[in-house]
């Protein structure tokens, strides 16, 4: 189910993978359809001085994410996937507390039925959509919201490299990455538009003098959160399990990871005619086994793990296993 009239729009995401074995398989099998670039590096930078604190080789991959999105849900639609779009679910259909199903916003199809339910819809979900009141209680939901922004005319800028920038003592320049597709053109969120233009006149720091002349080709708003990539305790309930954002979790890849243990758990339960929560916490078992460690916990990198470098070689080691 996809509420809105496309697959991967709006686009939220910069299009950033992350370097693991499960990118390197799926950039393997879509490199044919789709245009992906291998990361030349990932630099973290002081953006008053310029000075480069660390550079890594690598980094992962450089995509569209509102085109992989498509490709991918061609793919699941060729191998019989229903995919319907426009409609948006209201809540879980429950019976005995066990969720067996979804009711929807459309008046010809008011409900859907499953044995079970794999809940993907992205922060929204924690904030007030399906986590919520679900798998929330307790867990620190520290939420805000900016503008992801689609920008050509960039300055100084090399393609298929990440660029992020820290200055903890200023809001607007603190954990600013800038993601680069192609020449000139990039990703890159702000607060608000407003906020966009404001930066570009500064003339303290190395990324307004690269933005200077940027202009926006595309805005996309997005929802985020501090403690995006710390999972919540509660990954399953009875006849559901979250993923990706709606479970805590941050990141693409990580994402896209817990979305095929998820399936295979699922696919275990409905062999064995148990959905029930026994069976269906080992979905929450295998996550925390495979990504002990290797947290998309984008904000606390430095205090959780010395150095980017660090972090990225954990995401390296990263392995999926058979469900």
């Amino acid at each position: 189910m996809e509420e809105h009239t496309a697959i991967g729009l709006p686009r939220h995401d910069p299009g950033w993978l992350i370097d693991t074995a499960f990118t390197e398989q799926l950039a393997d099998r879509i490199k044919e359809n789709l245009r992906i670039r291998r990361m030349s590096a990932f630099r973290v930078r002081d953006p008053f001085t310029g000075e480069v604190r660390e550079e890594i080789p690598g980094g992962g991959y450089i995509v569209r994410r509102d085109l992989l999105e498509r490709e991918l849900a061609i793919r699941a639609a060729n191998a019989g996937t229903r995919i319907l779009l426009k409609t948006r679910c209201t809540g879980f259909l429950k019976e005995n507390g066990r969720v067996i199903g979804v009711k929807t916003d459309r008046e010809d199809l008011p409900e859907l039925r499953a044995e079970v339910v794999i809940c993907a819809d992205g922060l929204h979900s924690a904030r007030d959509g399906r986590a919520a009141g679900e798998i929330t209680a307790g867990e620190n939901l520290d939420f805000g919201s900016g503008v992801n922004l689609e920008l050509a005319n960039l300055k100084d800028a090399e393609p298929g490299t990440v660029e992020l920038y820290l200055a903890a003592a200023d809001r607007d320049l603190n954990y600013k990455h800038l993601v680069v597709h192609e020449e000139g053109q990039c990703f890159l969120s702000f607060s608000s538009l407003s906020n966009f233009e404001e930066f570009k006149k500064r003339t303290d720091n190395i990324l307004s003098e690269k933005l200077r002349r940027a202009q926006c080709l595309d805005v996309g708003g997005y929802l985020s959160r501090r403690h995006s990539g710390l999972f919540f305790k509660t990954l399953v309930k009875d006849g559901v399990i979250f993923i990706g954002d709606a479970s805590g979790g941050g990141g693409a890849i990580h994402g896209m990871i817990q979305g095929q243990l998820a399936v295979g758990v699922a696919a275990r339960a409905i062999e064995k005619n148990d959905s029930s929560l026994n069976i269906l916490s080992r979905y929450q078992d295998l996550v925390r086994d495979t990504f002990q460690g290797a947290l998309f916990y984008w904000f606390f990198v430095r205090k959780n793990y010395g150095t980017f470098t660090d972090w990225i070689e954990r995401m390296r080691n990263i392995r999926v296993p058979e469900v």
